[in-house]
């Protein structure tokens, strides 16, 4: 007769120990010992004994530690250790080889005596500060290099947590020995090397060289970015963009610190005129001071020097004012010019390729849509015909998104079928709702019927069904409305079908021909279900078939489904509540605003708000409208142009800031109208609501649209000297103006909007659209940094807004 150990032992806090069986790589087995041998050992065994089976929790949290590379901890270390590495790769190459840590600690600053001792000491300070933060993540280094010998291994099979296996993985791997030597202290070693007279400078002057060993941590971004690039989860032209742009900011550092090495080190230049280009003229590494001696030189112009020179090779643009003169500058200059038009060529290529790949599923549906077009052209169909069939092939694409394209076999056709069945109930669920003989039917039989359920897509003015149809299938309307006409009179509407109503019961239940016609209203979505594939399922179940034979069979029931329809009345909307007075048109539109106002619950301050917008909203598809956005951003293109001239060239005319005060008026008028645009709502559904519309604008693009056009110059013009100023000082206050309104080019946003709405009509040919947006790009991006060099070069003067001013002679 056994007993539970269990209570005692949990009691005791005794868990209950178990030994690993290693089968294969991927495969352990856990043997559970016998928990009365257990509790022997830890009441009566030997000393030893009892120690190990106390404290043998201790042994299986370390045995069982490892880390898994899919969990959270995983994912927020990595990406915190690639941050310091980026940061790390740029802190030791500039200090290593643009300025020495004996110059950074302020050691070379005590020997010239240029500053004062509080300066000197914030030189130190800042220097001791910057070494610390190095040495913080060197930490962070060494604890990631133990916790790769106990990284879980990924595998078909599953997750390897071996520690032996694991540790061995790593040991066999390049990435070991990469680690290693970069978090190898080699400059911890070179203090007892160096030590003696002299040997603390020694080695403060080559700390910097010898801690550039920690920028080897770079080898571990290709395997990085290649994991965030394998998971489906994440944008591949989002990493894509990140990878390049961080391999193409590091490769331009070694660039510049190669061209750098060539004439320099982090204490002096060398060469003269003739021989080197890290002399003093013609410009180059480093920047002459008064004395023109290049010792004075400006750390920082020379890293900028060096970036910008090595910037301008790896783009093949040209030397410009540096060129080598001697066989190592030359050879050095080579191999920058090779990589960089190596990495931009494989830089360019890739993103040219995401690009390109981007726009596939796009660029098959609307090949065959203008095949459709040619087609229809060729037999002169009327235009008319050709409109419905172009917006009901469209319609396809805005809903589907490229997922379901004419003649191709659709991607959820690849997944499970269970899966699929799972996706496919949705739909089944909204005919069951609808439809009476479907009720209380159970769920495996909604399954079976899942893959037979088909969906369609009906643009407005379209007909479902027409009288005198033979189509044996049941259609259930999921969103939109659909108008029912009488049977004897085609004009008259009897019944207004919208979401979870049904239609196709005599086609469906008794294979007759329909009587009634069905035409949509709004755009439609209709689920149908075929008899044919709805009788292979009824036939395994015998309760259901019962049910439908019964329904079918019932001649009574067909008679009165055909008398309901001939006798059917025509539809009357729902009238509104009527005024006791006759009220005007204009006065029944403001009722009706007041009604609806009252049904969207709003707040007293909202109501009020809402007595400042019309009654009458714009249709998004309005001829207006569409007029009225081109003339926008026309303005908006225009006046970014105008406004970068002006400032570049110092224009101050007062005509010209007449005019564009008079297109901020245009921009006001237009925040105005945004207010009354209607939108579609995430169920489909057209909002033309003015109160739903205004709220809709104010938490989308009203506040940067009330930034693009706030005129912020008015606020200088109050802070300008009082008097009457002479022509320079009023010159000066205007270019301070000017300055402010800069924020107009906010306005510019507009534009990317438009050419994304154009790219998104799979009507249009994006060729033409192609074409004139790299155009207007190219404009744009001419003026801007044809302008941007002159408006940093000549900025305003400070002192133009002082009561004195920047001149002395002004009229009293």
């Amino acid at each position: 007769m056994g007993a539970n150990l269990r209570p005692l032992m949990t009691a005791l806090n005794i868990d209950r120990p178990q030994e690993t069986l290693k089968v294969s790589k991927s495969m352990e087995l856990f043997k559970i010992r016998d928990p009365m041998d257990e509790m022997v050992e830890y009441n009566m065994g030997t000393i030893r004994q009892q120690f190990s089976a106390r404290f043998r929790w201790m042994k299986t949290i370390v045995y069982d530690f490892s880390v898994d590379p899919e969990g959270l901890f995983h994912y927020f270390w990595e990406r915190c250790l690639i941050a310091m590495v980026v940061c790390t790769f740029f802190l030791n190459t500039y200090v290593g080889f643009f300025q020495s840590y004996d110059d950074l600690l302020g050691l070379n600053t005590r020997i010239n005596s240029g500053l004062t001792n509080d300066e000197i000491n914030a030189v130190a300070t800042s220097g001791i500060m910057l070494i610390f933060f190095d040495y913080v993540m060197d930490i962070f280094f060494i604890v990631d290099y133990g916790l790769n010998f106990v990284t879980q291994i990924v595998t078909a099979n599953g997750k390897i947590t071996d520690h032996r296996t694991m540790a061995l993985t790593y040991l066999k791997s390049w990435g070991c020995y990469t680690d290693l030597l970069a978090v190898f202290p080699i400059e911890i070693f070179a203090v007892a090397g160096l030590a003696g007279d002299g040997g603390a400078k020694r080695v403060f002057k080559l700390l910097g060289y010898l801690k550039v060993n920690r920028a080897l941590r770079v080898l571990t971004l290709p395997n990085f970015f290649d994991h965030i690039g394998a998971d489906l989860n994440n944008s591949i032209t989002h990493v894509r963009i990140m990878k390049f742009t961080m391999y193409i900011a590091m490769f331009t550092q070694m660039c510049a610190v190669a061209l750098f090495l060539t004439a320099c080190d982090p204490s002096e230049c060398y060469g003269t005129m003739e021989t080197s280009w890290g002399v003093d003229y013609p410009p180059g590494m480093v920047k002459p001071d008064s004395r023109n001696t290049a010792e004075n030189a400006s750390y920082s112009y020379r890293y900028t020097s060096a970036m910008y020179y090595a910037t301008e090779l790896m783009t093949s643009v040209g030397y410009g004012d540096l060129y080598p003169h001697n066989v190592l500058e030359q050879m050095v200059v080579t191999l920058v010019v090779l990589v960089g038009a190596v990495m931009y060529g494989y830089v360019l290529a890739s993103l040219t390729a995401t690009v390109a790949n981007l726009d596939v599923p796009r660029t098959e549906f609307q090949e065959r849509l203008f095949a459709l077009i040619r087609l229809m052209d060729a037999n002169k169909l009327t235009k008319n015909i050709q409109n419905r069939a172009i917006d009901s092939v469209a319609l396809l694409w805005s809903v589907n998104q490229g997922e379901e394209i004419p003649g191709v076999k659709k991607m959820t056709e690849d997944m499970p079928h269970h899966l699929m069945e799972d996706i496919q109930v949705d739909d089944l669920v909204h005919l069951v709702a609808g439809v009476p003989i479907f009720k209380n039917i159970e769920d495996n039989i909604l399954r079976c019927l899942a893959p037979a359920v088909r969906r369609y897509l009906f643009p407005p003015d379209e007909y479902i069904v027409q009288q005198g149809d033979l189509i044996p299938e049941l259609f259930v309307v999921r969103r939109g409305f659909c108008h029912m006409f009488h049977p004897d009179q085609s004009s008259v509407c009897v019944a207004v079908v919208g979401s979870g109503m049904y239609f196709g019961e005599l086609g469906f239940l008794f294979n007759k021909n329909e009587i009634l016609t069905v035409k949509t209203v709004t755009h439609c979505e209709v689920i149908a279900l075929p008899r044919a594939a709805f009788d292979d399922v009824a036939a395994n179940v015998e309760w259901l078939r019962h049910q439908i034979d019964a329904i079918s069979q019932d001649r009574a029931y067909y008679d009165d489904l055909l008398l309901a329809a001939k006798e059917a009345k025509p539809y009357v909307k729902k009238g509104r509540r009527q005024s006791a007075t006759r009220l005007s048109e204009d006065e029944k539109r403001k009722q009706r605003f007041r009604d609806d106002l009252k049904v969207a619950n709003v707040s007293r301050v909202g109501a009020l708000l809402c007595k400042l917008l019309r009654s009458q909203t714009i249709p998004m598809d309005s001829r207006f409208l569409m007029v009225w956005e081109m003339v926008r951003i026309t303005i908006a293109v225009m006046q970014f142009m105008v406004i970068m001239i002006q400032n570049a060239f110092q224009i101050d005319e007062l005509s010209l800031m007449i005019t564009l005060w008079l297109v901020d008026i245009y921009a006001f008028v237009d925040i105005y109208i945004k207010f009354h645009v209607q939108y579609i709502n995430d169920m489909n559904v057209t909002v033309t609501h003015p109160y739903r519309t205004a709220q809709r604008y104010l938490t989308s693009n009203c506040l940067i649209d009330l930034a693009g056009c706030a005129p912020f110059e008015f606020i200088i013009w109050g802070m300008a000297p009082n008097g009457d100023v002479v022509s320079p000082a009023r010159a000066e206050c205007l270019h301070w103006m000017t300055m402010i309104r800069m924020n107009r080019l906010l306005q510019i946003y507009r534009v990317p909007l438009a050419f994304h709405y154009l790219e998104n009509n799979i009507k249009i040919n994006t060729a033409k659209v192609h074409i004139f947006k790299y155009c207007l790009y190219f404009g744009l991006f001419i003026t801007f940094v044809s302008c941007i060099p002159l408006i940093v070069q000549c900025p305003p003067l400070p002192c133009a807004l002082s009561d004195a001013g920047c001149f002395a002679e002004i009229n009293v």
